[in-house]
């Protein structure tokens, strides 16, 4: 089967690939697995093709990938636990709308009245000085920023 997520390693590592979206959010996600762990616990380390997935998402993200909206969706449908959600909305989804936002405030905004968990997530993006989107578009964004706690995570 031919992957449908390709990492392409820019240092001297491997590639890696992807055949569905569920392989790659399941790696993204068990790269951060440690997140909900009791510090006690010893996380276990991700491994080269986890790592890969997380690093993969957020190149997606960072270079406004056509791909990048359908995945962060797909890792917000498949994220273990709300907090996992802000921390999606924080790191990859903020760095696709600070650098990409005024070309998909549309697509975002419609996603978050789809998907209740994508809602979530982009509640978690934080768009301070310095943040690259117009005017316009931070003020359509702004009614769906700030850590959403009401809306049900199931």
């Amino acid at each position: 089967m031919a992957d449908l997520f390709r990492y392409r390693n820019r240092l001297a590592g491997p590639d890696f690939g992807w055949d569905s979206a569920a392989s790659l959010c399941s790696d993204f996600w068990a790269c951060y697995q440690d997140m909900e762990e009791p510090r006690s616990v010893e996380p276990a380390r991700p491994t080269a093709k986890q790592v890969a997935a997380s690093e993969f998402v957020y190149q997606l993200a960072l270079d406004g990938d056509a791909q990048a909206l359908e995945v962060i969706v797909a890792l917000a449908a498949a994220a273990p636990t709300r907090q996992s959600l802000f921390y999606l909305g924080a790191g990859p989804l903020e760095n696709l709308i600070q650098g990409h936002g005024d070309n998909l405030v549309d697509a975002a905004i419609r996603l978050a009245t789809q998907h209740l968990r994508f809602k979530i997530t982009l509640s978690g993006v934080w768009l301070g000085e310095g943040t690259q989107v117009s005017a316009r578009t931070l003020a359509r964004l702004t009614p769906w920023l700030g850590d959403d706690m009401t809306t049900p995570f199931e």
